[in-house]
């Protein structure tokens, strides 16, 4: 009976102090498309942040989902952690980056060194509060 407690509270545990973390990334998502790109927030439903260094996987799945959606007006598109914009131009094109919804974080305010998921590309979803919610960006999308 003591361990099925112990499981049980161990599992507890891992599930909030999960829960807990990815919801200060949501708020500190939120503030920052508060602050910094307010301007956008009101146009877009959907935000895909997508980072230019890490899971190359990743990197060229997230290409995909932009090469897909770069017309559809209920996206935006923000680029960070590159490592140059000509980099940058050669992979996705020159002319898309002059496209009204794709902008480049060249501050990586996205980034959060302690915060795992900062490091995938994310789509974020306007709630009915206003506010974004994210899932790791995927095929799926």
């Amino acid at each position: 009976m003591k361990l099925r407690l112990s499981i049980a509270a161990l599992f507890l545990f891992t599930f909030f102090s999960c829960t807990d973390k990815k919801e200060k990334y949501v708020d500190f998502l939120n503030e920052k498309l508060e602050t910094d790109y307010s301007h956008y927030t009101g146009k877009y439903e959907y935000i895909a942040i997508i980072p230019r260094r890490g899971c190359n996987a990743c990197i060229r799945e997230a290409e995909s989902f932009f090469n897909k959606k770069k017309s559809d007006e209920k996206y935006l598109f923000l680029f960070t952690q590159i490592s140059s914009k000509k980099e940058l131009e050669l992979s996705i094109g020159k002319e898309n980056l002059k496209l009204e919804n794709v902008l480049i974080d060249s501050s990586n305010i996205f980034y959060l060194f302690e915060q795992e998921d900062s490091q995938y590309p994310l789509l974020l979803k306007k709630e009915p509060t206003g506010k974004y919610s994210y899932t790791k960006l995927t095929s799926s999308n």
